[in-house]
């Protein structure tokens, strides 16, 4: 296991060889350093762009919601107006009178036949 002087020692062109292999490595580290950077950039555009498409998405449906709500209230409103005028003629004791006297007349009219 004792490694003498000259078994330790490289001859230029080993040493060469290596950096050359060292300085192949750190192109190809900065080069994928770069391709994840760009693929970083377009990751991150592509997740905005789908927070817009949502966005418009919600816009829509609910621009839709409150058009079908307003729709709703209208027509409440129109079935609330109608049936709030019949509930005051038959809640009106006027009416109960004509109706009293309109059966009273038919009754004696129907009666003396």
């Amino acid at each position: 296991m004792n490694a003498s002087y000259e078994q330790l020692q490289q001859n230029p062109e080993d040493i060469r060889f290596q950096f050359e292999i060292i300085k192949g490595l750190g192109e190809s580290v900065r080069q994928q350093t770069t391709a994840l950077s760009h693929l970083h950039t377009q990751q991150t555009e592509i997740l905005l762009r789908l927070e817009r498409i949502e966005a418009n998405k919600t816009n829509e449906q609910v621009a839709a919601l409150r058009a079908e709500v307003e729709m709703l209230k209208a027509d409440k409103l129109r079935r609330d107006g109608a049936s709030g005028v019949i509930h005051a003629i038959l809640r009106s004791p006027v009416v109960g009178w004509i109706v009293a006297s309109a059966g009273g007349i038919y009754y004696l009219l129907r009666g003396h036949n």
